[in-house]
């Protein structure tokens, strides 16, 4: 066998492990029981290790610290409850973000699906930006969890003294998440599909709001509790993450 059969060969072993793989993870099976998972860890997971924290020494409150204290031995006696739920929770929802991508964006099959499509090319790329900022989500929420305040910390050495695996960790995840609600926010907006159009709305302008706050503390508003921002900023994407999650559930249901 010559090296080129050989490398088309392996093209197509690959091609077809990879489409083996997305079937299974868009699979709705695979996408139903991995959310409920990840639902009945994510939530269950940080309201304990808030309750532990909030009565442990650092009297942890969300007015006073950030959300990543929950994950440090500085601010609770049980950092790996949050450390634990993220590293799940980033894990469990990768097949619903291709899955929210698959059915927000449909490949047509034929002229006359292409022809039902609004603004085809608009419709693929808001989907694609969408799907890439909630891929790089979940991967943030994975690292915020393995990189967590005190890991980061003794990590310190390997980036130049830098205590800053954690924080690019945070930026990925919040960052990823915030512009994916966004993106997909207006493509519900803009095309038919089984999510309501409130629920784009607020994809859309509730990131913006939170971007609004973060515009005024920069101009030098310090009155503004930097603290609570981030917590907002959590809330505004689990009130994005739980109506969606409930949309497919349903729709499962409702196709069985």
């Amino acid at each position: 066998m010559g090296i080129e059969e050989w490398l088309l060969d392996t093209r197509e072993v690959l091609v077809k492990a990879h489409k083996s793989a997305y079937d299974f993870i868009t699979n709705y099976t695979t996408v139903k029981y991995s959310l409920y998972a990840a639902l009945c860890v994510f939530f269950p997971f940080l309201i304990i290790a808030v309750i532990v924290a909030a009565f442990s020494p650092s009297h942890y409150t969300i007015l006073t610290n950030w959300i990543s204290d929950l994950g440090s031995f500085n601010h609770t006696p049980a950092p790996f409850l949050l450390d634990i739920n993220f590293i799940i929770s980033g894990i469990l929802l990768i097949p619903t973000t291709h899955y929210l991508e698959k059915t927000l964006a449909p490949i047509p099959t034929t002229e006359e699906e292409m022809r039902k499509i609004l603004a085809p090319r608009i419709k693929f790329q808001l989907a694609s930006y969408g799907y890439l900022f909630a891929i790089i989500g979940n991967i943030g929420l994975i690292l915020v969890g393995a990189w967590s305040e005190d890991v980061s910390s003794l990590l310190a050495p390997l980036t130049g003294g830098m205590d800053i695996l954690h924080g690019i960790a945070s930026v990925l995840a919040f960052g990823g998440f915030f512009f994916s609600t966004i993106f997909y926010g207006l493509l519900i907006v803009l095309s038919k599909s089984i999510y309501p159009k409130s629920l784009g709305l607020y994809g859309i302008f509730g990131p913006f709001f939170i971007m609004l706050f973060t515009i005024l503390i920069m101009l030098g508003m310090r009155n503004i509790n930097t603290y609570l921002l981030e917590w907002m900023l959590l809330f505004v994407i689990i009130g994005w993450i739980v109506p969606v999650s409930l949309v497919i559930l349903l729709r499962g249901e409702k196709e069985g």
